[in-house]
């Protein structure tokens, strides 16, 4: 996996999906990190709880928990697919958001499988980069699911809503986060995984209209 640098000045909200699989007892676990820069404000396993609420008081989750069942899904292609049988199978998903001094967010959505790259998508071009054979047989259930629209209207819709809403309830925070930030902080991301676009609003309407005034033409120039 790749590292990158948190800008200086640059504000981002990023979560660490983590599902397991244990096949001799048949069961599934999934777990939701949230973390706001380098502090943590989420925590989900049976419930969720906001570990920081005083960063972030609320921050729009629900498709990420939808996520535990496509992971789900995921983890048992690859144990299917999976020569050597493991005692359990652990999935992670990397994403998040990033908003940027020139206003501008920039996204990321990665997989990994015990611990190793797997599957990135590339928010720019709605492509996958698979880093296994397994990976390649992932690859086509997303494509035939059509996640890659949805998680990319996610990222640069309601992520980055969610970024822009702190912004403008903690502008006090602000100064203060550039100052944490001037030293770089290491975070996850695959090589070709960014996306971006402006952000000149912070007004949730205006996001879920433009996700889904962009969703209908990425479907349409697919076809």
């Amino acid at each position: 996996m790749d590292l990158f640098w948190l800008h200086p000045g640059s504000q981002k909200l990023w979560y660490n999906l983590t599902a397991n699989f244990y096949p001799e007892q048949k069961q599934f676990s999934y777990m939701i990190h949230g973390y706001l820069n380098n502090r943590k404000i989420l925590s989900c396993e049976v419930k969720c709880q906001n570990v920081d609420w005083k960063l972030l008081e609320k921050v729009d989750i629900e498709y990420l928990m939808k996520q535990e069942k496509e992971l789900a899904e995921i983890l048992w292609i690859i144990y299917q697919k999976t020569e050597k049988k493991e005692r359990f199978y652990t999935l992670q998903v990397i994403l998040g958001c990033e908003l940027q001094m020139d206003g501008y967010t920039k996204g990321f959505w990665n997989y990994r499988y015990n611990g190793q790259d797997f599957l990135s998508l590339s928010l720019e071009n709605l492509t996958w980069t698979v880093a296994t054979p397994e990976a390649q047989e992932v690859k086509k259930t997303l494509e035939k699911n059509k996640s890659q629209l949805t998680i990319w209207a996610y990222i640069l819709g309601h992520c980055a809503a969610d970024l822009r809403n702190y912004q403008r309830q903690n502008p006090e925070k602000t100064a203060f986060f550039i100052s944490e930030t001037a030293t770089p902080i290491l975070y996850p991301r695959g090589s070709t995984t960014s996306g971006n676009m402006p952000t000149g609003t912070n007004d949730r309407a205006f996001t879920g209209i433009f996700t889904i005034i962009s969703i209908i033409i990425l479907v349409v120039v697919r076809m």
